[in-house]
């Protein structure tokens, strides 16, 4: 089941605060993975009452619920996804199968300038490895100062006093990715790298003002993502560092971010209720208008079992 998870980063620096993407940690249940014990070979399970126990669980249905704020800009972010869960393999045993699974569902990610809405499915065939597809459909709208700004030039000024001064507009567009991940855990520690690339359209502009990056965009943009976590196994939490890298193909812009994070979790009913607590900062590296500063946004998610 779903992990709170919170990803504190403190620096001392005068803050500023822009969008960050916290779903990396979301779905990997750090607190209930299996630790990596290669003595545990692989065996089929031919017991039945193991096999129906197993059987009995093959089907499950989520809802989950999730808000982020961001200030400094201000941002506001309202996620719902309701998916459905089953189990690949019910007849293996050993480390290289635990945690196996396919989830499938919809989601729709809601701001005060824009509507993401979507499918999604997440495969993990390996205890330590699975990957994630998307596609999307975006909407941005011109309302609370904000929308879709575009740019002729991606040398152009998008200081934040610029935006502010630029006409919003209503535009649409579509987005598809990808995401492979690896996760492993050990008895003290749990290392994880995960790999995000979409194809992003969108407007009728060369280039246009991306508010989850803080970056202009090309028209059709190619978006790659990776985040490398090393975190430390401590009791029911996780504590570690972490580094973010993003780059954007076709405006050939490299950003970074390094932080400190730390994971919790809050569950209730066995495990048929979770709340995740999220408060993430770090600092900027080659961001335009926000590099060497730090950031901040906190965020909440209620994740119920449905079946």
């Amino acid at each position: 089941m779903k992990v709170v998870k919170v990803v504190v980063i403190i620096f001392l620096f005068n803050i500023k605060i822009i969008y960050a993407d916290l779903g990396i940690l979301l779905n990997l249940n750090l607190n209930e993975l299996k630790e990596i014990d290669i003595s545990n070979k692989t065996t089929i399970i031919s017991n039945t009452n193991t096999l129906n126990s197993i059987a009995s669980n093959k089907h499950q249905l989520f809802v989950e619920q999730s808000a982020l704020a961001g200030f400094n800009f201000f941002k506001l972010n309202l996620e719902t996804r309701l998916y459905y869960r089953t189990i690949l393999y019910t007849n293996r045993a050993g480390w290289m199968w635990e945690d196996n699974k396919v989830d499938i569902g919809i989601e729709n990610n809601f701001s005060l300038d824009s509507d993401i809405i979507g499918i999604f499915a997440d495969i993990k065939p390996l205890s330590f490895f699975g990957v994630r597809i998307n596609a999307n459909f975006i909407a941005m709208f011109n309302f609370a100062s904000g929308g879709y700004v575009g740019f002729d030039s991606k040398d152009d000024n998008y200081s934040p006093g610029e935006l502010n001064s630029r006409t919003k507009e209503n535009s649409i567009g579509i987005m598809a990715g990808i995401a492979p991940y690896f996760v492993f855990k050990f008895k003290s520690f749990t290392i994880i790298n995960y790999t995000h690339i979409n194809y992003i359209f969108l407007g009728d502009r060369n280039y246009y003002y991306d508010p989850r990056t803080a970056i202009l965009h090309s028209q059709n943009e190619i978006e790659i993502f990776n985040d490398i976590f090393l975190l430390a196994n401590i009791n029911s939490f996780n504590i570690g560092m972490n580094h973010s890298l993003t780059y954007l193909v076709n405006v050939n812009k490299l950003s970074h971010r390094i932080g400190v994070a730390t994971v919790f979790n809050f569950s209730w009913i066995e495990n048929t209720l979770n709340l995740d607590l999220l408060v993430s900062g770090g600092l900027n590296i080659g961001i335009p208008n926000y590099s060497s500063l730090t950031y901040i946004e906190m965020k909440t998610e209620l994740s119920y079992k449905i079946l």
